[in-house]
This record gives C-alpha cells, sequence and structure tokens, in this order.
C-alpha cells in the first residue's frame, strides 16, 4: 500500500496544528490556570505531581522522559516537592541505584484538592463561549481523543 504526496502533505499541516494547538493550550490556558489557582508551587511542579498521580511511581529518567524536560531540571522540580513532603524517594526493588517517585498521601490529596480547583477555573474560562461554541469545541476534543488514542 503506498501513501500519496497528499496525503503526506495532509500528515505534516496536521502534525504543525497539532504542535501548535498543544504549545498555545500549555502556554496560554494550563499554566495560567495553574498560576491562577493559588497553589503556592511552580506550575512546572504542579505538573510533575500531575504525573505521578496519573502514573502512579516512576524513576526520574521516566520521569524526565514524560515530561519531556532534562533529568537535572525535574530533579530540581521533585527536590521541591520532597521538602514540602508531597513525593517520596524510594529505591528500587530490583536496582538500588535506581530512584522511584511517588506522591506522598499528603501529595495525592493536595493534588485531588487542586484538580478540582483548577477543573473550576478551566470551567469558568470555558463559560465564557457561547453555546455553539462550547459544543463545538467538547465534539472537537472528543473527536481528536479518539483519533489520538489510535496512535498513541
Amino acid at each position: 500500500m503506498s501513501i500519496s504526496i497528499g496525503w503526506i502533505m495532509d500528515a505534516k499541516i496536521t502534525a504543525k496544528l497539532l504542535m501548535a494547538t498543544g504549545q498555545l493550550m500549555d502556554i496560554k490556558f494550563f499554566r495560567a490556570v495553574l498560576q491562577q489557582s493559588k497553589t503556592g508551587l511552580s506550575p512546572m511542579q504542579m505538573r510533575v505531581m500531575f504525573v505521578l498521580r496519573r502514573r502512579n511511581s516512576l524513576s526520574m529518567s521516566a520521569l524526565a522522559d514524560e515530561m519531556h524536560m532534562p533529568k537535572q531540571q525535574v530533579t530540581l522540580l521533585v527536590d521541591k516537592l520532597f521538602q514540602e513532603q508531597f513525593v517520596a524517594r524510594e529505591c528500587g526493588a530490583e536496582d538500588r541505584r535506581v530512584i522511584n517517585i511517588r506522591l506522598t498521601e499528603t501529595g495525592q490529596e493536595f493534588v485531588v484538592s487542586r484538580e478540582a480547583e483548577v477543573l473550576e477555573i478551566f470551567a469558568a474560562r470555558l463559560n465564557q463561549l457561547s453555546v455553539a461554541d462550547l459544543k463545538e469545541l467538547t465534539m472537537t476534543f472528543e473527536n481528536v481523543h479518539t483519533i489520538l488514542q489510535k496512535i498513541v
């Protein structure tokens, strides 16, 4: 089966739109909302906590990969969270040189409460849209979510 030149062009255009949308959402929406939520933590520290909530326990290298950041930068974020007792460090079961990071109970509770707060802020921003725009955005994201699950 061959892929036509037109499809390759469409895929590149789609990839560019996806990247631009992701950057726009990250910078103008997610970071802004996290800053507005008054957590006392940076948006990147909150992102670490959200990743750990979703993935449970990760090595520092895996966490850095998940966040698409250098390990040294992630280590600084985790150090602050460790000082606040939001995360725990544990030696790997198979290799004691590997340090796994997980949320503590305090960290879990903090993330759950902040997640509810962040959802309220998101909802307030989305309520600025017309009903028609909100319906269209919802359907669009449902479609994007369904399609992206096929390639991830």
